[in-house]
């Protein structure tokens, strides 16, 4: 699944805000303080959630920023908030569906949507007992796929109709777990990581929106967060703690060729890729380790590769699909 967001140090807003530390490049190397130039990527809106201090995660709280680091803006805040985490943009900009462990949600993970200011925060699944995790909007906004799970049942894809209320319980591949799963741009296919601990039948699959035709188009444990590109004819993963990004056909999402790693560092772990609105660029979240701390930081990579470029700090970015 996608993984859980590791550890950081102490972080506050200002911090944030104003750092623009480096990323790992493709040599491996850390780089400078300096904002390194890298082409026109888009302006738009960039979700992402930050751990308060002592890297507690039950305080994490949701931001956003310019495509370019700038304009921080906290969007969640306060302990009767819990921690909220996960953000993903309604393709239409207009809301944020996110997951939070606020207390009125008996300390359990839910989803929520808001605003994207932050106002009009409420539960979007009112009647769901269990444990709800990684959202992914359809391109129409009718539904969100999710993964759900509970107490002696590991996660399954879910998919809610927003009209109808109505709650898919689909468990494509059995014997596997199912996490992450991520919309191809016709809203037909969804792609999944589906994996169990020693099971040769592990890795990132796609489905039809029914949960049917599974079809697994790239083996193994180590892959997580996939993310279909704009116009569907590259799906972007994580894969050893670097950002690969793979050709696919975008009527079956089956590979046209093979898959491309554009961070190459080994100097950083890099996960959870999120598709600029052009499809040139990747937002990721990337961590640097040195003796004294582990910091997790959001940077940009052009999808031809090259050096990244650090924006500042956090996890689970989310690139907004309109300006």
């Amino acid at each position: 699944m996608r993984r859980v967001a590791h550890l950081v140090g102490l972080l506050c807003v200002l911090a944030f805000v104003v750092m623009l530390v480096g990323c790992g490049s493709r040599n491996g190397v850390l780089e400078g303080p300096t904002l390194r130039a890298a082409g026109n990527p888009p302006a738009n809106k960039i979700a992402f959630h930050n751990p308060g201090a002592g890297a507690d995660r039950s305080r994490a709280e949701i931001f956003t920023m310019d495509g370019d680091g700038s304009g921080a803006v906290q969007l969640t805040a306060g302990k009767s908030q819990g921690g909220n985490t996960r953000p993903t943009w309604r393709p239409d900009g207009t809301k944020l569906c996110f997951v939070s462990s606020r207390p009125n949600s008996l300390g359990i993970g839910h989803l929520y949507v808001m605003n994207p200011d932050g106002s009009g925060q409420a539960r979007l699944l009112t009647n769901d007992t269990g444990f709800e995790d990684m959202p992914d909007w359809s391109p129409d906004g009718t539904r969100v796929a999710y993964s759900w799970s509970a107490t002696g049942v590991p996660s399954r894809l879910h998919i809610q109709d927003l009209a109808t209320g109505v709650e898919a319980d689909l468990h494509p591949v059995p014997g596997l777990v199912d996490s992450s799963p991520a919309w191809c741009p016709s809203g037909t296919m969804i792609v999944l990581r589906c994996s169990s601990q020693g099971n040769p039948a592990s890795g990132l699959y796609v489905v039809q929106a029914d949960g049917s035709g599974a079809s697994r188009i790239l083996p193994g444990e180590d892959l997580y967060a996939p993310s279909w590109s704009p116009l569907g004819g590259q799906i972007a993963y994580s894969k050893g703690g670097d950002i690969y990004v793979i050709p696919v056909d975008p009527a079956t999402g089956a590979p046209t060729g093979p898959g491309t790693n554009v961070t190459n560092s080994s100097a950083t772990y890099d996960d959870w890729p999120s598709w600029s609105s052009d499809g040139a660029w990747l937002v990721f979240e990337s961590m640097a380790q040195t003796p004294k701390a582990t910091t997790w930081r959001i940077c940009r990579v052009s999808v031809s590769g090259g050096a990244s470029t650090a924006l500042g700090n956090g996890f689970d970015p989310d690139w907004c699909p309109v300006p």
